[in-house]
């Protein structure tokens, strides 16, 4: 857990230098699969101190492949993909990748 940890607060910090706000990850929200972690973020004032003002919208889910802990953000829309959003979470991630559904981004 140590490595992936380093690996999300290096993604926290890419994402409070872009955005402006303190982003944190929503614990409910933070899941492990075989393939892959799953996440998603808000900002701090957000998730903790529950201010509407400051929470983000339209913001994507985040997926870490975890070979390579590489980044993607999952575009999920159901109105092209016949799976529901489990199914989806439930493949492997290659399978996932085929579905088109994931963006590559880099923490530069």
């Amino acid at each position: 857990m140590n490595n992936i940890q380093n690996t999300i607060d290096l993604l926290l910090q890419y994402l409070t230098k872009q955005i402006g706000y303190k982003i944190i990850i929503d614990e409910e929200y933070f899941k492990e699969f075989p393939d892959f972690y799953y996440l998603i973020y808000n900002t701090e004032d957000y998730l903790i101190n529950k201010n509407i003002s400051n929470a983000l919208v339209g913001n994507f889910p985040v997926i870490i492949k975890k070979t390579k802990e590489e980044f993607y953000t999952l575009i999920y829309d159901e109105d092209t993909i016949s799976l529901t959003f489990e199914e989806v979470l439930n493949l492997p991630f290659e399978d996932i990748l085929k579905l088109n559904i994931l963006q590559k981004f880099d923490l530069d």
